[in-house]
Order: C-alpha cells, then sequence, then structure tokens
C-alpha cells in the first residue's frame, strides 16, 4: 500500500487523480472509453458534493440587492452607488455525506458505507482517510480534504457596483458590475448582471390609488471566480492549475415599499435559480502515483444547481440626492444587504 500526504489545500486534488487511475493504466482489464467514464464519473461525484456549499452561497448572494423600492424613475432619471451583500453559512451547510457505495473505487478505512465529511466550506474534526483501489490492483489511501478555516467561510461578502436608469410606461434599466477583483488568497472574482423592473402601480391606472407602490423585477447576474494554484509551493507538477468556477442566478420578485418622502419601508417575496460549472484546469503530473503515464489536462468539470424561494424585508432613508438602504433576506443562505447610492 502506497501513502501520500498532502498539505490540507491539495489533499483534495489527489482524491480526484485517484479516481482516474483506471484511464492511466489497466487498459488489459476494461475498453479505454469505459475506463475513461469510470474515472470521470466517480471524481465528478466527488467535486459536485464537495464544491456544492460553495456554489450555493455565491448563487444566494448574487441575486440579492437588486431593489430597494417598487417605485421606478421617470425616463432618463439613474442612480449609482455601491451594494454589498453578506451570506451567513450554517453548520450543517458546511458537510456532506459520503456514501461509498456511489463510488467505484472508494473505501471508509474505519469500515461504514455512509460518513458526514467536510465539503469546501467546512472543516473535519479529524482526519477522514478512505482506500482508493487503482485498477492494476494497488491501494493507496488518502486524507479527505477540509475548506479553509471556519472563520474565513462562516460569511460569504460580495461587493458590487450598481445603477439603474429610468424607461418609458414605468419600466427601469437595472445594472451592475464588480471587476475582477482578489476576495482571497490567490481567488479572484468577477460579476456582471443586469435586469428590468416595473412599477405596476403606475402602469396599471386603478392601482395609482394604493396607500403603497406594488412592483416586479425580473434579473440575471453572471459570475466567475477563479483560484490559482500553479505558483504555490508543493503544488502537484504541471501547467497553468486552477479551479474555475462560472454560473448565473436568477430573480423573479414581487415589491411592495410606502410612499414616504425620507423614511421608507420596502418587502420582497420571489424565487431564484442558479447553476455553476467548477473545473479543474491545467495539467497535472502525478508521479507519487508510481504509474508510467501520470499526466492528465482539465481532469473534472462538476455542475451545480440551486433553486428555492426567498423573503426580504428593508428600509432605506433618502436625504436630497443620496439613498441608504438596508435589508434582510430570509433564503437559503440568510444575506444582510446595504447600500449607499446617489441619483437625479
Amino acid at each position: 500500500m502506497t501513502t501520500v500526504n498532502l498539505p490540507i489545500s491539495f489533499r483534495w486534488l489527489f482524491v480526484l487523480f485517484i479516481f482516474f487511475s483506471g484511464i492511466l493504466t489497466g487498459y488489459t482489464q476494461v475498453t479505454i472509453d469505459g475506463t475513461l467514464r469510470l474515472g470521470i464519473a466517480d471524481a465528478t461525484r466527488f467535486s459536485e458534493d464537495y464544491f456544492n456549499a460553495g456554489a450555493e452561497s455565491l448563487i444566494n448572494n448574487t441575486v440579492n440587492g437588486w431593489y430597494t423600492t417598487a417605485e421606478t424613475k421617470e425616463f432618463l432619471d439613474f442612480d449609482i452607488g455601491l451594494v454589498t451583500s453578506l451570506s451567513f453559512v450554517r453548520e450543517e451547510k458546511t458537510r456532506f455525506n459520503l456514501n461509498e457505495l456511489d463510488y467505484v473505487n472508494l473505501a471508509f478505512r474505519t469500515g461504514g458505507t455512509v460518513q458526514s465529511v467536510a465539503n469546501i466550506l467546512g472543516q473535519n474534526p479529524g482526519e477522514v482517510v478512505v482506500d482508493i483501489t487503482n485498477s492494476n490492483g494497488g491501494d493507496t489511501d488518502i486524507t479527505l480534504p477540509s475548506g479553509p478555516d471556519n472563520s474565513e467561510v462562516s460569511r460569504f461578502m460580495v461587493n458590487y457596483i450598481q445603477g439603474s436608469i429610468g424607461l418609458i410606461k414605468g419600466f427601469e434599466l437595472k445594472m451592475r458590475y464588480m471587476p475582477k477583483m482578489k476576495i482571497a488568497d490567490r481567488t479572484k472574482l468577477r460579476v456582471l448582471g443586469f435586469g428590468i423592473q416595473n412599477q405596476l402601480t403606475h402602469s396599471i391606472y386603478s392601482w395609482r390609488r394604493f396607500p403603497v407602490d406594488i412592483g416586479a423585477v425580473i434579473s440575471y447576474t453572471n459570475f466567475r471566480s477563479t483560484y490559482d494554484f500553479t505558483n504555490e509551493d508543493l503544488t502537484l507538477e504541471g501547467t497553468e492549475q486552477s479551479i474555475e468556477m462560472n454560473g448565473g442566478s436568477w430573480l423573479f420578485s414581487g415589491i411592495i415599499s410606502t410612499k414616504r418622502k425620507a423614511l421608507n419601508f420596502y418587502g420582497g417575496f420571489g424565487l431564484f435559480a442558479g447553476r455553476t460549472t467548477t473545473d479543474l484546469l491545467g495539467v497535472y503530473e502525478i508521479p507519487e502515483l508510481g504509474f508510467e503515464n501520470s499526466t492528465v489536462s482539465d481532469p473534472v468539470s462538476a455542475v451545480n444547481k440551486e433553486s428555492g424561494l426567498r423573503a426580504t424585508l428593508g428600509t432605506t432613508y433618502t436625504y436630497k440626492i443620496a439613498t441608504a438602504h438596508l435589508d434582510y433576506t430570509l433564503q437559503n443562505y440568510s444575506t444582510i444587504t446595504l447600500g449607499l447610492k446617489v441619483g437625479w
């Protein structure tokens, strides 16, 4: 048996690569195509479970901050400002149940078929060791990975530059943007989004007498996050090594708000949905496993989806051309959003 010990940040890479052992050897036992499918299926299954909570938190975060009132602007009136969304990660979202029966080559060292293990947002209380059987009959034991320290991921913050401009017939166009920025060590995030809002109490004449404004918004946010570890110490030999997450989130929500001059309150209820693709990119050499052909390229692509209901309650305060807002959204990953904008 071969034992491989790696720093926490790279242990999960070996888990993925072990599942590709059939790609590198064992062609006499099964066809090449069958071996590739076997390796990719196992590696992708682990990746989807491991990255799922991270994908969910990003989707939940990026559907926030799209509205602060049901009232829309007059034609060509506009505003621009900064929005910050802070999402919270519950303890149960930092782990997942790994069932060895869902894998071809994996078995827990301590026995049993199902164990609760850390995902990318969690920490294992101790080492969780699994045995991987490769296609030539050899065994390798692997310590399953943990994510960063819990203090770094219990809160997830994203900032945007956001603006809107009034259109005709009670419609308003919204835009948000965050250039590619460093949000953690070796990690960058870029955000771009568009939305359209309508003030129903403007569009529907009989509703104009209501003591509150009523509206609806539809928005889409695209995001791309990268983690580059090519030049990091002790990484696997290779080139252009990185993890890349691409995804998008949709929001469909009704809005209601008060009509006061300065201090106002607003709320919303609606649906959100999103999808992410997480790719392990680059060329990797794994001579530690003892295979002659020990190089793989762009080995893993995992897809995660998230959807659900959400409810928001917030307040705004306007002084001359400046408006500040603060709201709380109850959803899968509850979020506090605050912002400051100026408008004309």
